[in-house]
């Protein structure tokens, strides 16, 4: 097994660990536990959505886990299946580390009460939103998101970085066909976009560029009711 698969598989493992040894079970509501990896190139973005800005692809890993106690709310328009939601309470950790030209991102994702958006059922398996709920703008960093510190090296130099975050794992295109991206949006301490960080499963054309499938990627929710 390649060096890179065995650490992520390895940082997985010691995550998910870490996260379990911790939780206490304190109402009965359904159990949700996921996860998502990806490695490989990726794409920079400035926002999610039309911009002006540059697109670039870059390389680097996402690793994110963890868990929440949710509720269980009846199909409503998009998706059509029974979806889960937290207002707060999800336990994450993870790292994202990319780089691309001349710059680095290096974090380190946590949170302990952020909320939550999880549906696995069908056509619509292993979708979440971790920091954030369905229907707002992922370009505004909702109250309770998760948090990240770490660091940037760009053409500032090199210096410590915080702010809220969102990791994520889902379809872009509104149907089951359309196939995930894995990623997370980090935040400015202003609430302004730092970046966003996608990995695609398959090659993705963007205007002007091509953004070629992860190495590995793999995203996972599964609910205990």
């Amino acid at each position: 097994m390649p060096k890179m698969k065995i650490l992520v598989l390895t940082l997985v493992l010691i995550m998910s660990t870490t996260l379990l040894s911790t939780a206490t079970a304190k109402v009965e509501k359904p159990t949700i536990k996921f996860s998502a990896v990806a490695t490989g190139e990726c794409v920079v973005a400035p926002i999610l959505g039309p911009t002006t800005e540059p697109f670039f692809v870059g390389k680097g890993m996402i690793v994110v886990t963890g868990s929440a106690y949710a509720t269980a709310n009846p199909p409503s328009g998009y998706p059509p299946v029974t979806y889960y939601l937290t207002d707060a309470g999800v336990a994450a950790i993870g790292i994202v580390s990319v780089r691309w030209a001349d710059n680095r991102i290096d974090v380190v994702l946590s949170s302990s009460t952020a909320q939550g958006f999880f549906v696995d059922e069908g056509e619509y398996s292993d979708f979440f939103v971790a920091g954030g709920l369905p229907g707002g703008d992922l370009n505004i960093p909702p109250t309770s998101a998760l948090s990240y510190h770490g660091r940037i090296h760009d053409s500032a130099g090199t210096r410590p970085i915080s702010g809220k975050a969102i990791a994520l794992a889902i379809p872009f295109g509104g149907s089951p066909d359309s196939f995930p991206f894995i990623g997370v949006i980090l935040f400015n301490s202003d609430g302004s976009v730092l970046k966003d960080i996608l990995w695609a499963p398959v090659d993705v054309t963007i205007p002007g560029l091509t953004l070629h499938a992860a190495n590995a990627f793999m995203n996972s929710v599964k609910i205990k009711i």
